[in-house]
């Protein structure tokens, strides 16, 4: 009787464990001077890089002090840019001419297996060291661009994951969130 009852412990505690890390990543290629422009013919800087589940990912050119916007959403309705003006690195160093490059934006997925956020590697140099920097974005997603919003930036990519997993779980809002959304249309 006494063993009966731990296995069923166990299976409950299993299952608790098993149910709180239900998200998992899917990962996307990404490499900026392949992506599409979207208005060729106006030059706006808008570079359409690739869908997951009805939201577009792509990003617009800024001035080179300000960095690209990171856009996100239904493309065709509206979407969500957030500017990469404000980084900072895992010491702490603020990143200068914040930049994208040829790697991979990761999608973070609900046991629906649909995007709940999404995380982008950005680069730069250190203000006052001047090496080279690294650090993650990450952005809460909503079908509806007015609750999509940035998190904030993350050293490590379990950290950015941590991040957005706390979006899912209602820890952090996008009510909460210090940069409110731009929406384009």
């Amino acid at each position: 009787m006494r063993l009966l009852f731990c296995a069923a412990a166990l299976t409950v505690a299993f299952f608790i464990v098993g149910s709180a890390s239900a998200q998992t990543s899917a990962y996307m290629d990404f490499d900026p001077e392949t992506c599409d422009a979207v208005n060729p013919d106006k030059d706006d800087g808008l570079f359409y890089c690739g869908t997951r589940d009805n939201f577009d990912f792509g990003f617009e050119l800024g001035h080179v002090r300000d960095g690209p916007f990171i856009t996100v959403g239904d493309w065709s309705k509206s979407f969500y840019q957030e500017t990469v003006d404000h980084a900072q690195a895992s010491d702490g160093e603020i990143i200068a001419f914040p930049g994208l490059r040829k790697g991979k934006v990761e999608w973070r997925l609900d046991k629906n297996r649909d995007p709940f956020a999404l995380i982008v590697r950005i680069y730069g140099s250190g203000v006052e060291t001047y090496r080279e920097l690294s650090s993650l974005i990450v952005l809460s997603l909503d079908s509806d661009p007015t609750k999509t919003c940035y998190l904030g930036f993350e050293a490590t990519n379990k950290g950015a994951r941590q991040l957005a997993d706390t979006a899912l779980s209602k820890e952090i809002t996008c009510d909460a969130a210090v940069y409110k959304p731009y929406l384009g249309d």
